[in-house]
């Protein structure tokens, strides 16, 4: 490891110190394209765009090597060939194609083939395609060195949900892949909006079939990262060759600085399983089943730098700053291994102080005999003097090599605390998810927490849906013209920034108003009259109580009138007291005026 990777991870954290504050910058103030956010810090610094600070299910996410099956459901994946000229272009975050609107690709979940042709089947079809290199999602831990996401929408069975297939190619020397040959015969699209046609015939079916696959819930892996997004993940990678790889490599690592276009990998918070597959269009009647791989120790489990920690998951970065603030203190509930992390590093960085201070003496001292040695008066004082001004010369150079020692072992100590930093980000939310669970079992309380969903701005794309719009079924509808990109988030045209009215903002949920029962309210009031004048006073009574009940739009059930009781009030009316009908009428404008009626 040489000296710019060890100091790497501590030029990092400094970052974290003032990257956030660039994200209240207007759009214009990021790059000539107006982008809003970028690939430095690899999603760490999306906090406060849309979703991707939330506490939703975030993708991507580090896989396992095995899991459990579910044996109810298959993914029937049928990929035509693909035989009609498409583009292939750059859009500053990846390199992309739309399928044409005549191409019925996708995939469906069903327990046969024969019930993807109804209006009920979960049938999704592929609209876009985009590369990340490296890969977002990991493997045991392992990145690899090409993803392709296949972006898909329910057209038939439910709401216009997100479904992605994703792909996973690893290093395998000269093993060339002819998918990866035919997207790229002049290239690929090297700078922002450059396009390359592309007159091959694309074989999808090459290198999405023929192995189980990862299903969980989680989110787009670009802002807004809204959730609600369904994954399939090929367990087995596709192996390809390194030129072919380096080419994608070369393309988005120079589109997207410093390290490619890949999003740091969340926590798992979604049921993850392993689901077989059949390839509909080259083997029909295989069914590509989960088999038990056997789970090796990471020789490596926590890689160096700000990327990844232990399981692959970056801590968001203000846990970063917390930690930072407190380096040189031990607090309460912290790990055992934290704590030998912290007190190697402060030891490192006292140690170097020292050897810093005596660097300074030395050299001080130096200075100091190297002035006696000029002015010495005699020729023996100036033998003494050479000798010892030789002797503080020694110990200068002996000081100055003693701390290039301590600054060595102090940046090992920074990459070592920077993991450990990531461990115990780790570690702590491990533990309060360890705590909600438990929580929630004392109490029997199981809470659900509403996830808002994004409105995205104009122009919109509305893509066809129906049993017309099913790669399952022969049914043939009318073509609709659709955008000839289409961003991930399969609701807008992929445009330039500056073609983009605005980002998408949240969707207000429909607040759900709160029966309110209404509270009884008994009104005693004392009638200004001789009872002894009132011809029928139950005839009375109820013709007064429905008098009341039509004035206050209530139901007449509500309302009893009884006997008068002694309570006073203010005077209705002033002698001569009025007969009963026109008492009637002055007591249900009283009532109407200044009482309230429960409604």
């Amino acid at each position: 490891m040489n000296k710019e990777e060890i100091v790497g991870p501590m030029a990092k954290i400094s970052k974290f110190i003032w990257v956030p504050l660039l994200s209240l910058l207007p759009a214009t103030a990021f790059s000539e394209q107006g982008t809003a956010w970028d690939y430095k810090l690899n999603g760490a610094n999306w906090g406060s765009i849309g979703q991707c600070g939330s506490s939703a299910p975030q993708s991507p996410i580090n896989l396992p090597l095995d899991g459990p099956v579910d044996d109810e459901l298959k993914l029937f994946l049928k990929y035509p060939k693909l035989d009609t000229a498409f583009t292939t272009y750059n859009n500053g975050y990846s390199v992309a194609f739309t399928l044409p609107e005549s191409y019925k690709g996708g995939f469906g979940l069903g327990s046969e083939l024969a019930d993807l042709d109804s209006e009920d089947a979960s049938a999704y079809r592929l609209w876009q395609v985009n590369f990340h290199s490296p890969s977002e999602h990991t493997i045991n831990g392992v990145r690899m060195p090409l993803e392709m996401q296949m972006m898909h929408q329910r057209v038939t069975g439910g709401n216009a949900d997100t479904a992605v297939v994703v792909v996973l190619f690893s290093n395998a020397a000269n093993t060339y892949v002819d998918f990866l040959d035919k997207l790229m015969p002049e290239g690929l699209p090297e700078k922002p909006w450059e396009e390359k046609t592309i007159m091959n015939t694309i074989e999808f079916s090459d290198v999405v079939g023929g192995s189980p696959f990862y299903h969980y819930d989680g989110s787009l892996t670009v802002p807004p990262c809204e959730s609600h997004v369904k994954y399939y993940v090929r367990q087995e990678p596709i192996p390809a060759a390194t030129p072919q790889l380096r080419r994608f490599q070369k393309v988005l690592k120079e589109t997207c600085g410093p390290k490619g276009n890949f999003r740091n990998v969340h926590p798992i918070q979604s049921p993850l399983v392993l689901v077989p597959s059949v390839d509909v269009v080259k083997a029909p009647d295989k069914v590509v089943n989960p088999t038990p791989k056997e789970i090796k120790k990471k020789e490596n489990p926590a890689p160096a730098g700000v990327d990844v920690g232990a399981d692959g998951w970056a801590c968001p970065e203000k846990f970063y700053d917390e930690e930072l603030k407190h380096i040189g203190r031990i607090r309460v509930g912290e790990s055992p291994e934290f704590v030998v992390a912290k007190e190697k590093y402060n030891r490192a960085m006292r140690e170097l102080q020292v050897a810093d201070g005596q660097v300074g003496a030395a050299q001080r001292n130096w200075k100091l005999q190297e002035g006696l040695y000029k002015n010495a008066p005699g020729l023996v004082d100036k033998i003494n003097a050479k000798w010892a001004l030789d002797g503080a010369k020694a110990v200068y150079e002996g000081a100055k090599g003693n701390v290039l020692k301590y600054i060595n072992e102090k940046d090992a100590e920074e990459e070592a605390i920077w993991i450990a930093i990531e461990e115990e980000c780790w570690r702590q939310l491990e533990a309060k998810e360890e705590d909600e669970v438990t929580l929630r079992i004392r109490t029997g309380k199981v809470t659900t927490k509403a996830i808002a969903k994004h409105q995205y701005s104009e122009p919109k794309v509305s893509l066809p849906r129906g049993l017309a719009a099913s790669p399952f079924s022969s049914k043939v509808g009318s073509s609709e013209a659709i955008p000839a990109k289409i961003s991930p988030n399969m609701n807008q045209p992929d445009l330039a920034p500056s073609g983009l009215v605005s980002e998408a903002v949240l969707k207000k949920e429909p607040k759900i108003a709160k029966k309110v029962v209404p509270e009884e309210i008994v009104v005693r009031i004392r009638l200004p009259i001789a009872t002894s004048k009132i011809a029928d006073k139950a005839a009375f009574e109820k013709e007064l109580g429905e008098a009341l009940a039509a004035s206050g739009d209530i139901s007449p059930d509500r309302i009893e009138v009884k006997d008068p009781l002694p309570i006073a009030i203010a005077k209705v009316h002033q002698s001569p007291a009025p007969d009963e009908h026109g008492l009637k009428a002055e007591l249900v404008g009283f009532v109407q005026q200044h009482l309230f009626l429960g409604r």
